[in-house]
């Protein structure tokens, strides 16, 4: 998570108007960096523990692996570590004019970004600049819009966990045969000309516009029910191959299992998507007082809600479903409250 979303920035964020701006406002006044884009001006307050909505990121895995097993190294216990691999739908170029005209117009919290679906649109941040560091960490960033922390979603990353008995090991086998080390020696460009190519084939440079962000919203929506559906219907055909096959102690125990990790993800799903449905009618509703420019922006808007009900509508009959299904077959009352959660308005 951001630093800025954690306390005590928290709540300077919350009730200090432009918190952020006159941070790196201060910050370039005392000369600590010469860059004269807000953006880059994050990236280099970054790394001197300023608060940020920035997520340092490695576009290298052994890089990752090394960071992991690099924390509490010399402890007499370690704990363990983790890495974390995200899915990068679209990679942005920090030079790119409108990526920086995105980021100043959250820092001047303008309505577009002042809201909490925002917070849904995750910008993957590739850095190029002559910066050491970063370089040799194929490093990047991760903006975080909006007014709230939003993690994210489940499809998107996986966890895999370093042994923390193993770290110096590892740490042994990245410098031994990668050569990776505190003191790695930095990459000439020269040497990378086909990763780079590869990465270029991936920048964007555009920006992303109110619609645009609606529609990120809107498919970020459509994939978390895509995601819930097929827990769903794995957890229901694993539940009637227990019923079927049911003979004794051990599989009653993996049923009663099972029952209650449906029961659970029923509960998350409520969680999850009655805050994405509150947040979609609170975005709509404050869009009402922002003057739009053209019709032509109306129409996007307009169709962008009739998706939106499109795939809300679909969810509902495919859930409602499932949840039928499984109380029929346990004799049980829903605990999924569809009718409410229908009504949210």
């Amino acid at each position: 998570m951001p630093n800025v979303f954690r306390e005590p920035n928290k709540s300077s964020l919350e009730n200090i108007p432009y918190y952020e701006k006159n941070i790196l406002d201060i910050f370039r006044s005392y000369g600590f960096s010469e860059s004269l884009s807000y953006l880059e001006l994050a990236i280099d307050a970054q790394h001197g523990g300023f608060a940020s909505r920035l997520l340092d990121i490695s576009f290298n895995s052994l890089v990752a692996l090394f960071f992991a097993a690099e924390k509490s190294e010399n402890d007499e216990h370690p704990e363990n570590a983790a890495v974390y691999v995200y899915a990068v739908n679209d990679l942005y170029s920090p030079e790119s004019h409108n990526v920086q005209d995105l980021y100043d117009s959250i820092l001047d919290q303008e309505p577009t970004y002042n809201n909490r679906l925002s917070g849904y649109s995750h910008i993957f941040i590739d850095y190029v600049k002559s910066n050491k560091r970063i370089i040799a960490q194929n490093g990047g960033f991760i903006l975080f819009p909006g007014t709230e922390y939003v993690p994210f979603p489940p499809f998107k990353t996986d966890r895999v966990v370093i042994d923390g008995a193993h770290k110096k090991r590892i740490l042994n086998e990245l410098a031994s045969f990668f050569g990776i080390t505190e003191g790695s020696i930095y990459p000439e460009s020269n040497t990378n000309v086909g990763y780079l190519t590869k990465k270029a084939q991936h920048m964007r440079n555009d920006g992303m516009s109110a619609v645009q962000q609606q529609k990120a919203f809107i498919d970020e929506f459509e994939n978390y029910c895509e995601y819930y559906i097929e827990q769903a219907t794995y957890i229901m055909t694993d539940l009637n191959s227990l019923g079927k096959n049911s003979s004794g102690g051990a599989t009653n125990k993996n049923e009663i299992h099972r029952k209650k990790e449906f029961e659970e993800l029923l509960l998350a799903i409520e969680k999850e998507l009655l805050s994405v449905k509150t947040t979609w009618i609170e975005y709509q509703k404050s869009s009402l007082n922002v003057q739009e420019q053209d019709s032509q922006k109306d129409k996007l808007s307009n169709e962008s809600s009739k998706k939106f009900d499109a795939v809300m509508q679909h969810f509902e009959q495919q859930i409602e479903s499932i949840c039928q299904q499984y109380y029929r077959k346990n004799n049980s009352d829903s605990i999924f409250s569809i009718e409410s959660f229908m009504k949210v308005q």
